[in-house]
């Protein structure tokens, strides 16, 4: 995993920011995690502009990154650079890597941790708590005026790559989310211009 840690940075952070565009709940009295999942689940797609800041013990200076994100239920997700070149769009199982001519493909059975990483992701965007539980440890702190939820995974795997990912928001809006590998590199994605397009709330 270490010769593919670039790539599984930034297929973290594409991942992670699947739940980011899918984090808009309907908050009320009472909101638990329960309530967020239900929110996750209604979501059918989502575009935002993403900002992304990298550090790393390699470099000096943290690397800052934008571009656009786009997700449609069920497991479509795609990031892509602004200047244009890079990028990731995934399907299904399949991973199709920009910025290389051809695009490089890649298959999630080929890379366990993340397979199981993307698993866990799913279930949050469809709201099914049991598969999410048997992959990460949930924390979820704070109100609808500030809150974060804290994954840590539970699978050894996962745990050597990814040390920890925590959502912050407030009411019904993420503002950020930080990604601390297992190697020491941390990166906080940010989230503007948010167009969210979801399945009406159920009739009393």
């Amino acid at each position: 995993m270490r010769s593919h840690g670039s790539g599984f940075h930034s297929l973290v952070s594409l991942f992670c920011l699947g739940i980011l565009l899918s984090a808009q709940p309907a908050f009320a009295s009472g909101w638990t995690l329960t309530d967020l999942l239900q929110g996750f689940a209604r979501i059918t797609s989502a575009t935002a502009r993403y900002t992304e800041t990298r550090s790393s013990s390699f470099v000096d200076i943290p690397l800052i990154s934008r571009g656009h994100f786009s997700y449609r239920a069920p497991d479509y997700l795609a990031k892509r650079a602004g200047n244009g070149d890079g990028g990731y769009i995934v399907r299904g199982n399949e991973v199709e890597v920009l910025g290389t001519h051809p695009p490089r493909q890649l298959h999630l059975d080929d890379y366990p941790p993340l397979a199981a990483l993307v698993a866990a992701l799913r279930a949050t965007l469809s709201g099914d708590a049991s598969t999410l539980h048997r992959y990460f440890d949930l924390r979820l702190s704070g109100s609808a005026n500030g809150w974060r939820l804290q994954l840590t995974p539970t699978q050894p795997a996962l745990a050597q790559a990814i040390r920890d990912i925590t959502l912050h928001g407030i009411a019904n809006r993420l503002t950020r989310v930080d990604i601390r590998q297992a190697n020491g590199d941390h990166s906080e994605l940010t989230l503007s211009h948010q167009v969210i397009r979801e399945q009406p709330h159920p009739a009393p």
